[in-house]
């Protein structure tokens, strides 16, 4: 009796699937295979030839090694998409891709601070106590680069200070060799005149004698 209404019970569920729409059936047949059943039962409950099952089964399998929409999203963006351009490439709204936009800025962000700990490596304590520092002290990163423009400039007038420095010193060698050959010609002029006279008074001496 338990075995007539068993029997009575698929057929009618037989029955009644066999009345569903494309869409509902293909929900049905992907419901059964995921509950792992065989094609034979499958085609038995859904009035659908091993084919079309077959299709659908491929259509799941393909579904699920699909990335899901935010990994895919985040591809995107890191081939440097613009978010519009992955809302129409998606098919998806903008609410949703702006959280998508979010989440992939925040996990950038994140990646470049675990760059900046891989490169600093013992030496990150000094970069957090810096961090410390500006928040107990209220100071912007606006403030921060200001000053680092400050330190900038003072070390650019140092280097100029520097060179021109260095070239007084080069003025005042040029300077002092400039002098030495000034007193050298002084000195050689004083005693071609002095030789001059000499020759003049000998010359006038042997005139007279």
């Amino acid at each position: 009796m338990a075995f007539k209404e068993e029997k009575g019970n698929k057929t009618k569920e037989k029955k009644g699937n066999s009345m569903l729409s494309k869409e509902e059936k293909e929900k049905l047949i992907i419901r059964l295979l995921k509950e792992n059943k065989t094609y034979r039962e499958i085609t038995h409950l859904t009035n659908a030839n091993p084919p079309q099952i077959f299709s659908i089964k491929k259509k799941l399998e393909g579904e699920e090694h699909q990335p899901s929409m935010n990994i895919r999203a985040f591809e995107l963006f890191k081939q440097q998409n613009e978010p519009v351009d992955v809302t129409t490439t998606l098919r998806i709204g903008a609410e949703e891709t702006l959280k998508y936009y979010g989440e992939y800025l925040k996990l950038k962000g994140e990646t470049k601070l675990l760059t900046i700990r891989n490169e600093l490596k013992d030496d990150f304590e000094p970069f957090f106590d810096l961090y410390s520092k500006m928040k107990s002290n209220d100071y912007t990163l606006e403030e921060l680069e200001e000053s680092l423009t400050i330190i900038r400039q003072i070390n650019d007038a140092r280097i100029n200070l520097a060179k021109l420095e260095h070239k007084e010193q080069e003025y005042i060698k040029n300077m002092e060799e400039l002098r030495i050959q000034t007193q050298r010609l002084y000195r050689a002029r004083t005693f071609e005149q002095s030789e001059l006279k000499k020759l003049a008074y000998a010359r006038r001496a042997m005139i007279a004698g």
